[in-house]
């Protein structure tokens, strides 16, 4: 039991690029954005039988944010969020490798406290993400739909653009319920 509670997925990096029109002013306000990304994550755990990994896959997510500024220097967001990303898996067996698509489409919640501007341009975060994550694959010829739960853990630093827009680099780990091949 405890190994199905241990960590399954570990997000090796995170580089979002947040496109949103961010109003740092007194007042809280929830605004749209669009984010890319890119992460290496593997949804399978791997079995004597059977050794999975995955490719780095691209993240694309739409969502609102809501920025409360809790004080002169710091900041809390909360986001909702819907994400989409398509991957390669192959997996590997005393038998040969076969290969396959996951296409993954996740719902988020996520809450990220930071420090505005420790350096020009530049803030530290953390961040905490929970969603419900629909993974969609075929391996031996047999589709696969399948819907997880997840959480994400990020720290990392978010540099400020110009015309509204930043840029976030995290490293973190994820928890899912891993998918079991029997």
């Amino acid at each position: 039991m405890f190994e199905q509670l241990k960590v399954k997925v570990l997000i090796l990096l995170i580089l979002s690029l947040g496109l949103a029109s961010k109003a740092y002013s007194a007042s809280d306000e929830i605004y749209p954005f669009v984010s890319l990304g890119i992460a290496k994550t593997n949804y399978f755990e791997s079995t004597d039988d059977y050794q999975y990994h995955s490719s780095w896959s691209p993240i694309l997510g739409v969502g609102l944010d809501h920025e409360l500024q809790l004080s002169e220097n710091w900041s809390f967001e909360s986001e909702l969020m819907l994400d989409f990303s398509t991957t390669s898996i192959r997996r590997g067996s005393s038998f040969g490798t076969d290969n396959t698509q996951l296409k993954t489409t996740g719902l988020w919640i996520a809450g990220k406290i930071k420090r505005d501007r420790l350096f020009e341009n530049i803030s530290p975060f953390v961040s905490v993400e929970l969603g419900r994550v629909n993974l969609d694959y075929q391996f031996d010829q047999e589709a696969m739909n399948k819907n997880i739960t997840a959480y994400k853990a990020i720290a990392g630093i978010e540099f400020d653009l110009e015309n509204d827009m930043s840029v976030s680099v995290g490293v973190g780990m994820s928890n899912a319920e891993a998918i079991r091949e029997n």
